[in-house]
């Protein structure tokens, strides 16, 4: 049993799960009209890169109407990732690689309402600032 495990502990072997998330910010002050976060797992990640995410994206929220486009657009975002079925057993993305197996999770987050809340948020405080010394 030990030779086993000593020699299981030398198999390299990548992580399934990464805990280090990728982190970008970005300024709410620079968000134009129709500016989307999208937040998606790995299995949208791995078959879609971020040009392709944001051609879906713009599509979509040019078709769907106001009430429906961002869940609209996560929707065909997912759709992408997931392609169609080429037989029984396989699924495939329209340039023909094999679509993502993985769970695929996504939110397109519109972010123009996020400026004008901070905006509102920063004029009330600068307006009022709070002044810590006199506690």
């Amino acid at each position: 049993l030990i030779a086993v495990y000593q020699k299981i502990e030398k198999i390299s072997m990548k992580p399934f799960l990464s805990p280090h998330p990728e982190v970008q910010i970005h300024r709410l002050d620079k968000v134009q009209q129709n500016e989307v976060l999208v937040m998606g797992t790995d299995g949208l990640w791995d078959v879609i890169n971020g040009t392709k995410a944001a051609e879906v994206v713009s599509k979509a929220l040019s078709i769907f109407s106001e009430k429906e486009r961002y869940v609209s657009a996560a929707t065909c975002l997912v759709g992408s990732a997931r392609g169609s079925s080429a037989n029984e057993h396989s699924w495939q993305l329209k340039c023909g690689k094999q679509a993502s197996v993985d769970d695929v999770s996504v939110f397109v987050i519109p972010l123009l309402c996020y400026r004008k809340e901070h905006e509102d948020w920063k004029s009330l405080y600068l307006a009022n600032p709070m002044n810590c010394d006199e506690n």
